[in-house]
């Protein structure tokens, strides 16, 4: 007895082997192009004198983020804004904590699309502390490429495995 191959059903099974290894490929490019596509990063600093703090606000290019959305959150209401304002054409602004407001706070930063947010912890004595939840470090950053690369990998090994008849 002869044997017929259905010709499409061959095909059908040669595009599903390769479908893990397309992902792989589409996926390592998205990750090459993204960075580039992200043309201005944010670099948002506060420095507290007294209980005046001052923000100033940078693309990653270095160039002054020019009349930024400043909003700002007390603790006491944090949804609600309790202060707005906007950085003048270095990219800075400034505000006065009220030291009744002990806490933490919040601070977002945004133009044309780009921004960020910045927390203060006010103490009750009014000294403040900055965090800067976005400062991730190196070594962070370095461990999810790896990971994202591994898998990648993985995923390549897989689609070339050999296929169980």
């Amino acid at each position: 007895m002869k044997r017929t191959i259905n010709k499409h059903a061959v095909r059908r099974r040669d595009m599903v082997r390769h479908v893990p290894t397309t992902f792989a490929v589409i996926t390592l490019f998205w990750l090459l192009i993204t960075p580039l596509a992200h043309a201005h990063g944010t670099e948002i600093t506060a420095q507290p004198d007294g209980r005046t703090i001052t923000i100033n606000a940078l693309f990653d290019t270095g160039e002054p983020m020019a009349e930024a959305q400043v909003l700002i959150y007390a603790p006491d209401d944090p949804q609600a804004t309790w202060q707005k304002g906007v950085t003048d054409d270095a990219g800075l602004y400034s505000f006065e904590i009220d030291p009744a407001l002990a806490g933490d706070w919040s601070i977002n930063i945004r133009t044309a699309g780009h921004g960020q947010w910045l927390y203060l912890t006010v103490a009750a004595d009014g000294t403040v502390d900055v965090n800067n939840p976005d400062d991730r470090p190196a070594w962070v950053k370095w461990s999810m490429a790896a990971v994202v690369v591994a898998g990648l990998i993985g995923i390549g090994a897989w689609s070339r495995r050999p296929q169980e008849q």
